[in-house]
């Protein structure tokens, strides 16, 4: 846990806590029969800095994806993180292929797609938490996942 924090947020690190432990009782189980499974959350998620999901790293394949890349106008980078893929040719081309078309390097704010201001998803708007337009996959995400876990 973290020190200091209100009653609401413990409550929310908590359930963080619980998903994750879930998470990866799937994900040990999935690689103990060598079936293909992945982890993604943002980039810069403490997720990566658990110690059952770092101590693992060495043995997994890392994408990373800029959903501004993807004709979205906010950036959100997410790391997408495989292990036991059937075919790890396919997933270091979709890796390079990420890295190379999908992942957006300028800085500033400026999108690299675009040459436009990234937007920024933080507050509201009618009623909404703009945070919730970053929780659908973009197709192509979705198509490159389907690729690593499926070919």
């Amino acid at each position: 846990g973290i020190p200091g924090l209100s009653v609401k947020d413990q409550l929310k690190l908590e359930e963080g806590n619980h998903i994750t432990r879930a998470c990866l009782k799937y994900r040990d189980l999935f690689r103990r029969h060598h079936v293909p499974c992945a982890l993604e959350n943002g980039d810069l998620s403490m997720l990566w800095a658990v110690p059952e999901v770092a101590d693992e790293m060495h043995c997994a394949q890392v994408l990373k994806v800029s959903y501004c890349m993807m004709g979205k106008p906010f950036r959100k980078t997410t790391r997408l993180v495989v292990w036991s893929a059937k075919n790890e040719a396919v997933v270091k081309e979709q890796a390079e292929f990420c890295r190379k078309e999908y992942f957006c390097t300028s800085p500033g704010g400026v999108c690299k797609r675009t040459g436009k201001k990234h937007l920024v998803l933080r507050g509201w708007c009618r009623g909404k938490a703009l945070t919730q337009w970053g929780e659908k996959y973009p197709r192509k995400f979705a198509n490159v996942i389907a690729k690593v876990l499926c070919s």
